[in-house]
């Protein structure tokens, strides 16, 4: 009504539930893959982003090169309930789920996911954390089970991405999963150095890695939504969360 204009933009990067892999039940990859399977995407891009952003479920997100579409991203019950068969969650497991106020998509997406779960037995207990626990319990300690968390880069490029969700040894831990796999350091090396047709076939690979494994869980692309008076034809975000500026003539 005042003449704003609203301008939905896709970063280079992913929201997601962080899975500290050495943390029990989770160490489980068929837990980890029950609850990748279970979260229902649809619903947490239509009810908490308004449904302008983009359902995933794979490492690259929408907007980087390596994103594949054909990767399902629907919910599946069955399959997740099939996947908790001989894991500790098989008749039911509680896990806790920490998110901060300060990624305001995470309390809302993270209720959502705890109703998803308790569908296939797994009770979530959710907490929320302020700055300073947030810090204290996922950035540095990793002390939690599961959290809402995000990683994202300013450029449509592998090695940003790769060191922040999927190195391991970088600060990031592989989105704070704490990921082991020897493979990880010559997938990552072959995504960062080749061309052509062999560098599709590195972040294909990147991918299949990522879905063996299931280190954590992404939901949505990474997206934020501007607000401005000035029509997007003059200035407007991009992905990298800088502004396009253009001259009127």
């Amino acid at each position: 009504t005042d003449g704003s204009e609203y301008e939905p933009v896709q970063q280079y990067g992913s929201y997601g539930i962080s899975l500290n892999n050495p943390q029990a039940p989770l160490d489980d990859v068929n837990v980890r893959k029950a609850i990748s399977l279970a979260v229902d995407r649809d619903q947490i891009n239509e009810v908490v982003f308004r449904g302008l952003a983009t359902p995933l479920s794979s490492f690259w997100p929408s907007t980087m090169d390596g994103y594949d579409p054909s990767i399902s991203t629907t919910r599946d019950v069955a399959a997740a309930k099939e996947h908790l068969a001989g894991t500790p969650c098989e008749t039911g497991c509680t896990i806790s789920l920490v998110f901060t106020n300060d990624l305001s998509w995470s309390p809302l997406a993270a209720q959502i996911v705890a109703t998803n779960l308790a569908e296939i037995g797994i009770e979530v207990k959710l907490s929320t954390l302020s700055s300073t626990q947030w810090a204290n319990q996922v950035e540095n300690q990793q002390t939690f089970q599961m959290a809402m968390n995000l990683s994202w880069d300013y450029a449509n490029i592998p090695d940003g991405q790769l060191l922040y969700a999927f190195d391991p040894t970088s600060p990031s831990q592989a989105f704070k999963s704490s990921w082991a796999n020897p493979a990880l350091s010559d997938v990552a090396y072959a995504a960062k150095t080749s061309t052509g047709p062999s560098r599709d076939a590195a972040l294909e690979a990147v991918n299949d890695v990522f879905l063996a494994d299931q280190p954590y869980v992404t939901l949505v692309t990474a997206n934020d939504l501007f607000a401005q008076r000035l029509s997007t034809e003059l200035i407007a975000p991009n992905s990298s969360l800088y502004i396009d500026v253009a001259r009127e003539e």
